[in-house]
């Protein structure tokens, strides 16, 4: 029995040894001993899985996201050609509007330029009727024997 004492204190001795030498290589790191690195290392297993569990989380949202868009998708392009034939539509009837509005506008003005005329010979045709009135008044007194 003392032979494996013996084997298990020489074994103790090794690993005392190996933990030593861990010891030694530890400070250098930052850390104080052996505990302090399993801490950590557990610290930043769990921050580790906490982010990737929040990129998870981001990406189905995207998902998510990006389904509702491709449902929807069919509806937003619908209404993208009909505000499009709108715009069109109503370039069109602002167009006519415009013409229609000139067209009235020179048919007003042909019939102001009308009347201006009609009155224009209206006024003539009265002067030369008083010309006329006068001229036929001016003979009948100069004639011989009216009297």
């Amino acid at each position: 029995m003392t032979s494996r004492a013996e084997d298990l204190q020489d074994k103790l001795q090794v690993l005392q040894a190996e933990r030593d030498e861990l010891n030694k290589k530890i400070p250098e790191t930052g850390y104080k001993s052996l505990a302090d690195v399993v801490q950590q290392s557990t610290a930043s297993r769990r921050e580790a899985l906490q982010e990737r569990r929040a990129r998870e989380q981001y990406q189905q949202a995207l998902e998510k996201v990006e389904r509702e868009l491709q449902r929807r998708l069919p509806t937003f392009v619908g209404q993208k050609n009909e505000i499009q034939r709108f715009k069109t539509q109503a370039a069109q009837l602002t167009k006519q509007n415009e013409q229609l509005l000139a067209k009235e506008t020179v048919e007003e003005l042909q019939a102001q330029h009308s009347e201006a005329e009609d009155a224009e010979r209206a006024k003539k045709a009265a002067e030369a009727q008083k010309i006329l009135e006068d001229y036929a008044g001016g003979q009948e007194c100069q004639e011989p024997g009216v009297g």
